[in-house]
């Protein structure tokens, strides 16, 4: 089955500039990239979330460049411009047969107390912060039936971000990475919309 281009949404993240490091390259390269694709496949720019963290540098305000050259915006990959798309822009914009995309590439980790959960750094975490994403969360939110059928009832999330376990050896910070999580409503039972991928025509 083929969707529409002006069905699909997506969220681009491209991190490569954060509080406590500044020497990630390729994250915001590789964002740009999946907008390239996107927009060669019909999606409308106001369509595409650009998120970006980018050294300030000559290669940092080519990428910038490149991406409002395409007419796509550019935001920060803050945690308060990332949860505002996610609370707000995708209801606004989701709906019957809407495909929504997801592209994350940056720094993430792992909490292992009770069990294993993915997270995603936000730009301006820090140690003090320690603000990021959970990405389980999301995506049972996501994929739960109410959000699914309302706002995308296909998905496909492309995470490349690094796993490693966090401060397992002071558990302390472990559990204070998990309190300062944004985590997400799932609404509803599960639904099979996971996994499923649709080709654009």
């Amino acid at each position: 089955m083929s969707i529409d281009p002006e069905n699909v949404q997506a969220l681009v993240v491209g991190i490569e500039n954060y509080e406590w490091c500044k020497d990630l390259k390729g994250p915001a390269s590789d964002a740009l990239k999946f907008v390239t694709w996107l927009l060669g496949k019909g999606v409308q720019p106001p369509s595409i979330k650009l998120c970006l963290s980018l050294v300030d540098d000559d290669r940092g305000r080519g990428i910038q460049k490149a991406a409002e050259d395409k007419g796509v915006q550019v935001k920060s990959a803050t945690r308060e411009h990332i949860e505002t798309v996610i609370n707000h822009d995708f209801h606004d914009q989701g709906g019957p047969n809407k495909l929504l995309h997801v592209f994350w590439a940056g720094h993430g980790f792992i909490t292992k107390t009770h069990r294993t959960v993915r997270r995603l750094w936000y730009s301006d975490s820090n140690e003090k912060n320690k603000w990021n994403l959970n990405l389980e969360s999301l995506l049972q939110a996501l994929q739960t039936s109410e959000n699914a059928s309302a706002l995308f009832p296909t998905q496909i999330f492309f995470i490349d971000a690094c796993a490693d376990i966090y401060f397992t050896n002071k558990l302390y910070k472990t559990l204070d990475a998990e309190s300062r999580g944004s985590t997400f409503h799932a609404t509803g039972v599960p639904t099979n919309s996971r996994g499923v991928a649709k080709q654009y025509t």
